[in-house]
């Protein structure tokens, strides 16, 4: 209908409230008209912009005219609905046919919007939620009393929201056996702590689980409840029962009695994990790395072993082991692991069999207020880093344990401040050492393995630093401010030692080289001796040992020109060691043209007099003479 412009400019006084009107008509146009009917109705009012003048009459026949073009638009588009439809189109909402964003078209639109309406999201909770949806965004707290499943692919996203589990020993999240790329993130899980803990495999109710399958993510979690997350195993009868590729990081544990479980699973990354319970202490360890090989124990029924597993930058406080691992362990590596407050920072249990013993795993450990640094219960060909400060130990800290007669080759690197017992006792074969223990209330170190290699270094010790009761090692030892620096029980080890202190040789066939700065005492036989003793040298009822290669126990000595006495005598000074006995001396004359002779005349302690005789046996007095001599001792 075409608006009465007559009523509208009825009020209009003046040239300027025209112009007012006009210019509020003009600027809605582009909304309504396109820009061939603007430029018509703009050439209608060249004459304001020509002499700025315009009548009430004139203002009155462009608005018409304005008025004419939107009705003539409008009539055109309702016929050409009306042919439509009449072509067949049908009424049924034809129109919403039309592409109106993008490359939807209205009734899509319509559609979408109708189905969000129709869904209570949160009606049922997050599990009614993860059933509609993927990924579901949790932005509300939920009390459950059974566990949210998440099934392939399914994610669950919130900013730190609670799920809070309130059935006893009931898993709060799981996935569904063998489920895939299902991330869990944000959540602020709380579990109900009131249930029975036992050991082993009935504790199944991890905060998060995951049962098998492939690259499940688990992120920015808090957790307040008895157990943490589990890597579990895949679903009984399936060809590969084991959780790979997974990740979980970013997460931390107020109170927990297992932290990462991997029990079954392998090649699963995690980092920057905080286990540290405050409402108790934790039961079992802030990692736990276990599962099950039928290849090397056909007896076990599931073959799911735990390997190369991989962590980094753990704060582990409060529980009863740091690390734990375990059956059919190999190929893991978990580096700035900090432990404190823990029975041990560091376990390795023997499996079920040898073939299942944790071997081939690498471990860089920094602890502190720990009852032990590392106990190893038939761990092989294993590499150990520790940082350790032994104040608080209970135990040896380091203890390799006994019952393991296979070969070691475990690699032991490292530094043990202030150990509150003996710093570390290794028994097992072919071990490589690199390891410094400062002040040890005990020995340092005691070894009792064989062929093992590499260096030691002791300072403090109240008892022995090095004690070695293994054989045929080869070992280097620096041993200081120690009862005794070095203590050899076994046979046919090669010690090279630097010390200030005392060392005792009972066992047989060893060889030492270095150089002693107190007392050597041998009860054994057969040894060798190289280098240099500063204090005595005590040797009770032994055979076959030898000392020549001690500085004052065997040597040739050149001297300067000498005069015989009026006896035609020589006395000598012999530079021994006090605690050597000259069994042998000779002299020889350079140069001797006149077929002169030195013969021994005596020995009395270091003193030895010799005599210049000629050819004939007579004697040579009041010559000058020019000789060496060689002597050695027992």
């Amino acid at each position: 209908m075409a608006t009465n412009w007559n009523a509208v400019l009825s009020n209009a006084n003046s040239l300027t409230d025209i112009l007012m009107i006009l210019k509020k008509v003009l600027g809605s146009l582009e909304t309504k008209l396109d820009s061939t009917t603007v430029n018509e109705i703009l050439e209608q009012l060249i004459k304001v912009a020509e002499d700025g003048e315009i009548t009430i009459a004139e203002a009155i026949e462009t608005l018409n005219f304005l008025d004419q073009k939107i009705e003539e638009r409008t009539s055109a588009f309702n016929e050409a609905i009306e042919i439509a439809a009449a072509a067949g189109a049908g009424a049924n909402g034809w129109t919403a046919d039309l592409v109106v964003d993008g490359n939807k078209t209205q009734k899509q639109i319509n559609a979408n919007q109708n189905e969000r309406k129709s869904v209570k999201l949160w009606s049922d909770g997050i599990v009614d939620a993860l059933s509609k949806y993927d990924n579901v965004d949790f932005d509300y707290n939920e009390t459950l009393t059974s566990p949210v499943n998440l099934s392939t692919s399914k994610n669950i996203t919130s900013n730190s929201h609670t799920l809070n589990q309130t059935t006893p020993t009931t898993i709060v999240v799981e996935s569904e056996y063998a489920a895939t790329d299902t991330v869990v993130a944000g959540l602020h899980i709380l579990q109900d702590k009131s249930g029975p803990i036992t050991g082993g495999t009935n504790n199944n109710h991890a905060v998060v689980k995951i049962k098998g399958g492939l690259r499940n993510t688990i992120k920015n979690i808090v957790s307040d409840g008895q157990l943490g997350i589990s890597f579990g195993m895949g679903e009984v009868g399936a060809s590969d029962r084991r959780s790979k590729f997974n990740t979980a990081y970013n997460i931390a544990f107020l109170n927990t009695h297992m932290g990462v479980e991997h029990i079954g699973a392998s090649y699963n990354h995690t980092r920057d994990i905080v286990v540290a319970p405050t409402e108790f202490k934790g039961i079992f360890h802030g990692i736990r790395i276990t599962g099950y090989d039928n290849i090397e124990n056909p007896a076990e029924t599931a073959h799911a072993p735990a390997h190369a597993n991989s962590g980094s930058d753990y704060y582990i406080r409060n529980m009863t082991n740091g690390i734990s691992v375990q059956n059919s362990a190999k190929y893991n590596s978990y580096d700035r692991i900090f432990v404190t407050e823990t029975d041990r920072a560091l376990q390795l249990l023997q499996g079920t069999v040898v073939g299942n013993n944790p071997t081939m795993n690498h471990f860089n450990v920094i602890a502190e207020k720990v009852g032990q640094a590392l106990v190893n219960q038939g761990g092989n060909h294993n590499d150990f880093e520790l940082l350790v400060d032994g104040s608080l130990f209970s135990d040896q800290g380091i203890q390799e344990l006994t019952g393991y007669t296979g070969k070691g080759f475990n690699r032991y690197s490292g530094i043990i401040k202030n150990s509150a017992k003996t710093g570390a006792q290794f028994r097992y074969s072919h071990n490589l050492y690199n390891l410094q223990v400062s002040s040890a209330v005990g020995n340092g170190v005691n070894i009792n393995g064989s062929y093992g290699n590499g260096t030691l270094t002791v300072n403090g010790a109240t008892g022995t630093g090095v004690s070695l009761a293994g054989n045929y090692n080869n070992l280097q030892v620096v041993a200081t401010e120690c009862l005794n620096a070095l203590v050899v029980a076994g046979a046919g080890n090669t010690v090279n030692i630097q010390t200030d202190g005392n060392v005792q040789i009972t066992g047989s066939g060893n060889t030492i080289i270095g150089r002693i700065g107190g007392n050597l005492t041998v009860t054994g036989n057969g040894n060798k001796f190289i280098g240099e003793v500063i204090g005595t040298v005590t040797r009770t009822g032994t055979t076959g040992n030898n000392f020549s290669g001690l500085k004052g126990w065997s040597e040739t000595v050149v001297l300067s020109e000498l005069t015989t006495d009026g006896s035609a005598r020589i006395t000598v000074a012999v530079p021994k060691h006090t605690s050597a006995q000259i069994r042998s001396i000779f002299a020889t004359i350079p140069a001797n043209t006149n077929e002169y002779e030195l013969k021994v005349i005596s020995i009395s302690g270091a003193n030895v007099v010799f005599e210049l005789q000629n050819g004939s046996g007579g004697g040579v007095a009041s010559t000058a003479v020019t000789f060496n001599y060689s002597y050695f001792c027992s």
